[in-house]
């Protein structure tokens, strides 16, 4: 992805494996360069290994985003696990000062929202987060 002149900025893919006219990404971008990340954490592998035909697709989309970002030179990290200690260790290593994502209006993703700014929050003096669906930020 290009990089910006503001830094480096972690794009966490939830729901949303799309690039072109994504409000999240966008975010991410005007902070900084993008380091694009999808988190397989245990409620994805759990929805996923109750249907294969769900999976398929899933699986698909992914293969997709992956594709269509390194024909923009840009590579798609994913890593297993829960997304707080995921995001906060990847944010750490690639030196980006930011946490991007996207979430639904849907009181199950407003509680996984809100969850993962507890999971990253106890960093604050090191990292910023950004829900972009809601244009929140937290310090």
């Amino acid at each position: 992805m290009n990089s910006a002149p503001g830094g480096r900025a972690i794009f966490a893919f939830t729901h949303d494996l799309r690039l072109n006219d994504h409000a999240g990404l966008s975010a991410a971008a005007r902070l900084g360069g993008v380091v694009p990340v999808l988190i397989v954490d245990a409620a994805l592998t759990d929805r996923l290994s109750r249907s294969p035909r769900r999976a398929a697709f899933y699986c698909a989309a992914v293969a997709a985003l992956a594709d269509s970002l390194g024909a923009r030179g840009g590579r798609l990290i994913v890593k297993r696990g829960p997304a707080g200690p995921a995001l906060r260790s990847l944010a750490r290593s690639a030196g980006a000062p930011a946490v991007v994502w996207t979430t639904g209006y849907d009181a199950k993703s407003v509680r996984a929202g809100r969850a993962l700014w507890e999971q990253i929050e106890f960093i604050r003096g090191e990292l910023d987060a950004w829900e972009a669906a809601h244009g929140q930020r937290r310090r």
